[in-house]
This record gives C-alpha cells, structure tokens and sequence, in this order.
C-alpha cells in the first residue's frame, strides 16, 4: 500500500508512510510489497493457522511493529493467533458501547490520541476521574484496550507508541490493591509480543508516594529495558517538553479536545457495525494446536504457566 486512507479518527503527517518505512529501512519502491508478499505467502502454509486471509496492510503494520523483520513478523503473527487461543477472556468482547465503555467511563478515559508526535510516534493516554469497583474494572480497561489495537492495526501507520497516565485525581493505593499482576503480564505480553507494540515511554503524573508502589509492579511485568523507560511527573507540564502541547488534550496542558470527548469518539468508533464485524473476523484467527508442527512455541512464548510473585501492598 502506497497511499494510507484517511482515518475517521487517527491521523498521520503526509510523509509518514515514507518515514516509518525509512526507519525500517523499506521505503524504497516496492520492498514493502515483497515483504508482505513474503509473510503473506508464509501464513498460508501454517497448518495451525485458522484463519489465513489477513489484508495486506494489516500484514504490512506487523512488519513495521517488527522494525522491517519478516523472520520475527512471523514469530509475531504465530504468537498474537495463539494468544487469541490460549487467551479467549481477552477477545470475547464485541460490543464495546455495552459490554466495557457503560462501566468504564465512571472510572476513567482512555484514547490514542489522534495527533501524532513530531517523530511520528502515537501516544496512548490514560486519564483517571473515579474508582474501579473491582479487578474486573482493569479486565474491562484492558479489552477496550485491545479493541483499539485492533483497530489501529487496520487504519493506522506507526512505529512507535508513548504511554502517558494521569494519575492525579485518584486513590492510588485503592487502584494498586485491585491489581492482578499475572492479567497485567499477560496483556503486556499481547501487546508487545503480540502486536508489536514498541513502547518509547511511559510517563506517569501523579504526586502520590504510592508511585512508587506502582512502578515496582510494572518492574515486575516488563523487561528492564522497557521498564527503564518509565518516568514520573508532579505535573502535566513536565509533558511538554517531551509531546507537544497540540498533540495533548486539554486534561494535559495541550490544545487537543478533552479526553472525555476523545473516549466518546473512540466508543462511538469500536460501537459501528463494519468494527463489531471485522473485531469477531480478527478474532477468529486463533490457531488449531493439534495442527501445530511443534509444541515448543506455547512452552516458551505463552507465559501461561509458571508462577508469578506477586505484590502485598500495606
């Protein structure tokens, strides 16, 4: 695909396409095609795939996830189909208006933002307003999650994401006490191994001493590099000097609408008849484990068995 269509909700700078290509170094004329053509042509001879006709551009965003890879764009493709299998609680959402958006917008907004940073990075935002009634508030937050990802996948063109959570306005000990560290785990491996995600930074703003609660649970879920990354502000302010202000909505300092106006857009979006259609096709891509060549992948890459220390917060 040379030119990307124009998104209700995400939008891209007009050389975007060429410079993540660059990045990968794919944007010269027709390296991309060839390598689509390639992972697309490898797909189909995996008998434990179920599904196998993926668009051309949902397969082009796995090899730009896998920085230009296609050895590790298939190791992607086959992790994010067994998840989807081994995984199902996180997939069985359809309707995102009925099933996560009634409960979550009395707790919190969330959005990728539709402006991109000027390196052509998305950012994820988080912004808290009340209380999660109980861990299954977080299964609900991390579905509508997904339901995004999915969509991006399909319509959208970056490399790179930065988190940013704005943590101000609730009780963060009431939030770190309903945490399961071992869901968490499991959602970060879908999005990082999964889909691809490569995560420049995730910056938290909170004034709140529990932070520090907080980041030593993420330390526990991510790989050091990753958790390197992660950054605690006092103030929105402190954003600025990292993401420009018109790429941030008006809860943080930026010029951008607010993020109860961005959640709604985003609800309004994952709600329409052609997502709920391509979310239960996507969906279906899991994989037939008794058609798998080799068990070695759900052993290694799973992260389903095994044992995970988990926090006592006092």
């Amino acid at each position: 695909m040379e030119v990307i269509p124009k998104d209700r909700i995400l939008q891209l700078y007009p050389d975007t396409l060429y410079q993540v290509r660059k990045e990968i170094n794919l944007e010269k004329p027709g390296e991309m095609k060839r390598a689509v053509n390639i992972l697309k042509e490898w797909i189909k001879q995996q008998p434990h795939f179920i599904k196998k006709d993926f668009p051309d551009f949902y397969i082009e965003t796995a090899i730009v996830g896998t920085k230009g890879s296609i050895e590790r764009a298939k190791k992607q493709f086959d992790k994010v189909c067994t998840m989807k299998t081994l995984m199902p609680q996180f997939f069985n959402t359809h309707d995102v208006r009925k099933e996560l958006a009634v409960d979550l917008e009395k707790a919190i907004y969330l959005a990728m933002l539709p402006k991109l940073t000027k390196e052509h990075y998305r950012v994820f935002a988080t912004k808290v307003i009340g209380v999660f009634e109980n861990s299954s508030s977080y299964t609900k937050y991390f579905k509508f999650c997904l339901h995004m990802a999915e969509y991006a996948k399909n319509h959208d063109y970056v490399g790179s994401f930065r988190m940013v959570a704005d943590l101000t306005d609730c009780n963060l000990m009431d939030y770190i006490s309903k945490i399961n560290i071992l869901e968490i785990r499991q959602v970060m491996s879908i999005f990082m191994d999964g889909y691809g995600m490569k995560i420049k930074g995730i910056h938290f703003i909170s004034q709140s001493k529990a932070i520090d609660a907080l980041l030593t649970i993420f330390k526990q879920v991510l790989k050091p590099k990753i958790a390197g990354r992660m950054h605690v502000h006092k103030t929105c302010s402190e954003l600025h000097a990292i993401i420009e202000k018109d790429v941030l909505p008006i809860d943080f300092g930026g010029t951008e609408r607010s993020m109860k106006e961005l959640f709604d857009e985003w609800v309004d979006v994952l709600s329409t008849d052609e997502h709920k259609e391509y979310i239960k096709h996507i969906n279906s891509a899991g994989t037939d484990e008794s058609l798998r060549p080799t068990d070695k992948f759900n052993q290694e890459y799973a992260g389903l068995p095994g044992t995970f220390r988990l926090l006592t917060v006092d």
